[in-house]
């Protein structure tokens, strides 16, 4: 849906003037074949595919999340809002009445004549036909606020944070000067505001931040969503909601940003790095071969926790367990067999890491490669009833990912569960066995931490309806 924004002189219809534009996509599910949402929506754009595994199931598109579902169905379209563009001159209340003022409301007004449109409703077009929407999404987007001296100034900004990254990956280890880290503080207060200014309008017309998914920060913290009844009065004849006040929609809090996992320092950080970069050499993958010998790695490892190191603090076990260098998870638990146990900063053990990376995973006879899961089972102290955050164990986490495993290969080869080999599924059913808790699954564990409780809507395998 293209939509230009157009400004009325109050003249003759043919004297207004375009002052922005809205670019809109609308999805038919019940036109998606089953099991092919995915799909679908990684052969759009990338963002729509971020989109779809973040807020969508993926047989039939159905909502996610639950504070859509009640309203949602498939026989309905979501509509997801690309861009909203207000002309700089027409942004503030300045342009309208020639005084200095606030924000205006032209985007405002805009999007709800926009989800109120005839045609975005409902109501039968000749030669149009309809859609009925029920739910919507906006990616905000802090650029469209900028003037165009900030959008020059933040290019340049860009271009230098850009040299700088692959500056690092030449091997420059230079630390950003003081003025640097200033000039990256104030974009990042800048783009902050700008992201706000942004989301106001959205917010005026009932969409709103879900803390379900905006509580983990990234991306998805700038993702707003609505649904029929956020812009439609719940009554039968769903007569348009007012638009709330700006002071309204500057009251709405956003979720905190998530702090920024500490790193380690010191000799941490030192046994840290080093472990990271041997992890590239690997005899057992097969790949570029390190200058050092298996024994010398193993001295300097050792030296770095006789100096203080620690290999649970410092999360050496972990980004070992990440890039699946048995080699190294071999010596780190020999030094520190009690690190099994460890948290990252994320919140996950070395045994769930090695869980994810596990699968997918072959060696050259076929047999999947288990490796790191064996040694760190291998200790005595390894507890594998220990959950992440979301209440799944090593357990949980494999076959979360696996259903994210299977659902890909799905995608881009259309082979289904019963089409995999017979060695295929006797190994993931080994590798589920190894990791089974003691007390058995917890209940995130058997729903992929979806369900009651988690704000996510749990949609049974089987469930067709």
């Amino acid at each position: 849906v293209w939509a230009d924004i157009m400004l009325d002189l109050r003249s003759a219809p043919t004297n207004s003037i375009k002052i922005g534009s809205i670019t809109a996509l609308l999805i038919d599910r019940q036109k998606i074949r089953y099991n092919c949402f995915m799909g679908e929506m990684d052969e759009h754009s990338q963002e729509l595919q971020y989109l779809g595994c973040l807020l969508f199931e993926p047989k039939y598109g159905r909502i996610r999340l639950e504070s859509l579902a009640e309203y949602d169905t498939i026989e309905c379209e979501f509509m997801y809002i690309q861009k909203m563009i207000v002309d700089e001159p027409y942004r503030s209340t300045c342009c309208l009445d020639g005084k200095k003022g606030s924000y205006s409301d032209v985007g405002a007004i805009a999007i709800h004549k926009l989800l109120h449109h005839p045609f975005i409703k409902g109501v039968e077009e000749p030669k149009r036909g309809s859609w009925k929407v029920t739910s919507a999404i906006y990616w905000l987007d802090s650029k469209e606020q900028m003037t165009k001296e900030e959008r020059e100034e933040f290019s340049i900004y860009m271009t230098k944070q850009n040299d700088a990254q692959f500056a690092q990956l030449g091997g420059n280890t230079t630390p950003p000067s003081k003025d640097e880290k200033k000039e990256e503080k104030k974009w990042d207060e800048k783009l902050q505001k700008l992201k706000r200014m942004d989301a106001n309008q959205f917010l005026r017309n009932g969409f709103f931040q879900d803390e379900t998914y905006a509580k983990n920060g990234g991306d998805a913290a700038s993702i707003l969503v609505a649904f029929f009844n956020d812009w439609n009065t719940p009554s039968s004849d769903r007569m348009p909601l007012p638009l709330k006040s700006h002071a309204q929609a500057a009251s709405i809090e956003f979720c905190p940003k998530p702090p920024a996992p500490s790193q380690p320092t010191g000799m941490d950080k030192e046994l840290f790095d080093f472990v990271k970069e041997q992890c590239q050499f690997d005899p057992y993958e097969g790949g570029p071969t390190s200058a050092l010998s298996r024994n010398q790695i193993s001295v300097q490892v050792t030296n770095f926790v006789v100096r203080g190191a620690s290999v649970s603090r410092s999360d050496a076990l972990h980004i070992a367990c990440a890039r699946n260098s048995y080699q190294l998870v071999d010596m780190l638990v020999n030094l520190e067999p009690t690190a099994v146990n460890s948290f990252d900063q994320i919140g996950c053990t070395p045994l769930m890491l090695a869980a994810v990376n596990a699968l997918g995973r072959f060696t050259m006879h076929g047999l999947s490669d288990t490796k790191v899961i064996d040694a760190l089972l291998g200790t005595r102290c390894i507890d594998k009833n220990m959950t992440n955050k979301k209440g799944m164990t090593a357990y949980g986490c494999y076959k979360d990912q696996k259903y994210a495993y299977d659902l890909m290969t799905h995608t881009l080869t259309g082979q289904s569960l019963t089409e995999r080999s017979n060695e295929a599924r006797q190994s993931d059913e080994q590798i589920q066995l190894k990791l089974l808790p003691p007390n058995g699954p917890t209940s995130p564990d058997l729903t992929r931490g979806e369900g009651p409780g988690t704000g996510y809507v749990l949609y049974s395998d089987d469930e067709d309806d």
